[in-house]
């Protein structure tokens, strides 16, 4: 396996790389996406010293995702002890879900298990497959916590970290401290509702966040505006991109390039999305606000409309006191806030 590219405050010789990973404690981390599961090994100091990852399975039966999480862990120990020592590495999992920390057990963790109610035993489980410790909290409270410790949340006491992409959720900083609610589940900005007859979400809600500005929302959005709109860049370019091949990053490069349709959706996406944000600013009155995840990578376009919801819904000190940033980490926030979790646990 080719040598990935090492996360760390400098950069480091491959040398350097072996010594870490050899004499360095360190933790497996693997952020469970809707899309993708990301996975490395982490050490104590923040360097990510090797990385894979996995598609999402399409079968979102719980012994099928088991085992690609096992894989992984099998992969990420060989890869990181070619010698072949007997070291089991502990495991740290963010999960897109409600996680009952005291018995490791995953709810409402659609995008990933597909069944909103199902409990997932994650912890005895992968603890059963693997031999190995297994901490696990929601994934984005991880990234949270590594903006916070590496990020752009370093030195701010009261975060709100947001992550938009297959779906929208948040992780809080407050006092310095991770906020997970009488539940874990603290943070979930995407399942606000803000229509109370929109969309059906996987929720099991209709009208969430989710369903107006989270990346698939965007895309269909826009596939239903090309349906209607013959005069679009898209119509008019012919076969040059078909509805199968458009993405969500295609919708914003067809923004940039002034398609009507294409602005009218970021427009409204961005609307509802600054909505959001300023019921929670008005609720809990965060310091920072981190956006992150694939709509998160087109900071340059959203924050504009974000900003223009918050001004107009927020009082005008509340929205002055607020810094709203791009995140600094993306993918690797919930890797790295994984490891700080797992060694402060420790």
């Amino acid at each position: 396996m080719a040598r990935a590219k090492v996360f760390c405050s400098a950069l480091l010789e491959d040398e350097f790389v072996d010594r870490i990973a050899a004499n360095a404690q360190r933790v497996i981390c693997i952020d469970l996406g809707g899309t993708n599961f990301k996975a490395g090994v982490v050490s104590e100091s923040g360097c990510i010293l090797h990385r894979i990852q996995e598609p999402t399975p399409a079968q979102k039966r719980p012994e099928t995702v088991l085992a690609v999480i096992g894989k992984m862990i099998e992969e990420l120990e060989n890869v990181s002890n070619p010698c072949g020592r007997e070291q089991k590495q502990g495991v740290s999992i963010g999960v897109p879900g409600i996680v009952d920390r005291s018995t490791g057990e995953v709810t409402n963790c659609f995008n990933v298990f597909g069944h909103n109610n199902q409990r997932v035993s994650l912890k005895r489980d992968l603890e059963s497959l693997t031999g190995r410790t297994i901490r696990i909290d929601k994934d984005l409270n991880l990234a949270a916590l590594g903006e916070h410790w590496m990020g752009a949340g370093k030195g701010y006491c009261d975060i709100l970290c947001t992550f938009v992409g297959t779906g929208i959720g948040s992780g809080l900083i407050l006092d310095n401290q991770i906020y997970r609610g009488a539940l874990g589940a603290a943070g979930e900005i995407g399942h606000l509702t803000m229509q109370n007859d929109g969309p059906k979400c996987g929720c099991g809600n209709t009208g969430c966040l989710e369903q107006f500005a989270s990346g698939p929302a965007i895309l269909r959005c826009m596939l239903e505006e090309m349906s209607k709109r013959a005069h679009s860049t898209l119509a008019q370019a012919g076969s040059a991109v078909s509805n199968r091949e458009l993405t969500t990053k295609g919708v914003f490069d067809l923004a940039r390039q002034g398609d009507e349709s294409a602005v009218k959706v970021i427009d409204k996406a961005c609307s509802h999305l600054g909505i959001g944000l300023a019921n929670v600013l008005t609720l809990l009155n965060p310091a920072l606000v981190i956006i992150g995840g694939g709509v998160g990578r087109q900071f340059d376009i959203i924050i504009g409309r974000i900003w223009t919801e918050i001004r107009r819904r927020c009082r005008p000190s509340m929205a002055a006191a607020v810094k709203i940033v791009p995140s600094v980490l993306w993918d690797d926030a919930a890797l790295l806030g994984g490891a700080r979790y797992y060694f402060q646990e420790a």
